[in-house]
């Protein structure tokens, strides 16, 4: 009987065994599937999250580019517009140079006082004047007379006169110098200077600021004064200097203020002329040269890399170009200065802000 129960039991038992296994297998294959559809879904997300990241770098990367070239054409169009109309003759340039020598004691220029005070006849004796509002009648009428004859000067005036004379023959020779470098330093920069012709004659300048121009202009003046000083100047102007600085018995020339000297012919004003055998040495030339800058512009290199600071990819580039060039101006290398600027800020615009400013110099490769 037992035996029979056992059996009956096995029967039952035996046809639910594959329902559980079934079961078992389908509850295993759906967890499987939902943890491979759980990391899918993350990974996506993740995947998504990444791309949108990148995405959102790219265009934050676009953006600053952007913004940086808009600022670069910002300035740029700053430099064009920013337009002024300055006549620059060799005097205007030149004389306040002189004059800045004069104040800081520098010979000869110190003793000759020239540009920031010109002698007048009455420096030299030559005047009636007994005092504020009273004239001698008598010494005037000599004065007169003697001019209108073409009267030697006394000795005591006549050594003035000479050493006047001789201030303003060496003042011409540093000027026509000056302007000579001033040239080379204007094609250095590369800077063009076009003639013009007609009513409006005269060097037109491009391609450079006003106040670069001057840089340049100080440069040349500052190289002109050591030539000059060592004799480093052409034979047919070296020539003429020391025909002119020969002392020479002085006479009047027509008027009080006019003193001829030899070859020389003085006019004792303010501004003084000086010419020889019909040169114009000092005054409405220098030793033949004689001429008119005109420049345009108004914003120089080194403004607009100064504008570039706010720009932090060229912060560091453009500190280390002002640095560089500081130096250079302290050597008295100011044109090598407006260059490497020049040079700095073409760099900048093309985005190459990773070179050294010495680089940029020629012959620095």
């Amino acid at each position: 009987m037992r035996r029979k129960i056992i059996a009956a039991f096995l029967v039952v038992l035996i046809p639910c065994l594959p329902v559980f296994a079934m079961d078992a297998s389908i509850d295993s294959t759906k967890t499987d599937k939902q943890d491979k559809d759980e990391s899918t879904s993350e990974k996506k997300t993740i995947d998504k999250k990444k791309s949108e990241g990148d995405k959102q770098s790219r265009t934050n990367s676009t953006g600053k580019d952007l913004t940086e070239s808009k600022s670069l054409k910002d300035i740029e169009t700053a430099m064009k517009s920013k337009s002024i109309d300055v006549n620059q003759s060799l005097e205007v340039i030149f004389i306040p140079l002189i004059a800045d020598y004069e104040q800081a004691g520098i010979e000869p220029f110190a003793s000759c006082k020239i540009a920031m005070r010109p002698k007048l006849p009455a420096d030299f004796g030559l005047t009636a004047q007994i005092s504020p509002n009273m004239i001698d009648s008598i010494k005037a009428d000599w004065l007169n007379k003697a001019a209108a004859s073409n009267s030697r000067l006394e000795s005591g005036t006549e050594k003035g006169i000479n050493e006047y004379k001789n201030c303003l023959a060496y003042y011409g020779l540093v000027v026509a110098q000056a302007y000579l470098n001033l040239a080379d330093n204007l094609n250095f920069v590369g800077a063009q200077a076009i003639q013009e012709k007609g009513k409006d004659e005269g060097t037109r300048v491009t391609d450079l600021s006003f106040p670069d121009f001057n840089k340049l202009a100080e440069g040349a003046f500052a190289k002109a004064v050591v030539q000059v000083a060592a004799g480093k100047v052409s034979t047919d102007r070296a020539k003429t200097y020391k025909r002119v600085i020969a002392d020479m018995p002085c006479y009047f020339n027509g008027a009080v203020e006019k003193i001829n000297c030899g070859g020389s012919i003085l006019t004792i004003s303010a501004p003084p002329q000086l010419q020889y055998a019909g040169l114009h040495v000092f005054g409405q030339g220098f030793y033949g040269f004689q001429g008119t800058y005109k420049i345009s512009s108004n914003y120089s290199y080194s403004d607009a890399l100064e504008q570039l600071k706010s720009l932090s990819k060229y912060k560091k580039f453009v500190e280390d170009v002002s640095v560089y060039a500081e130096a250079l101006r302290s050597k008295g290398m100011a044109t090598e200065a407006v260059y490497v600027e020049k040079r700095a800020w073409e760099s900048a615009k093309t985005g190459k802000v990773g070179i050294s400013p010495a680089k940029f110099l020629p012959g620095s490769d």
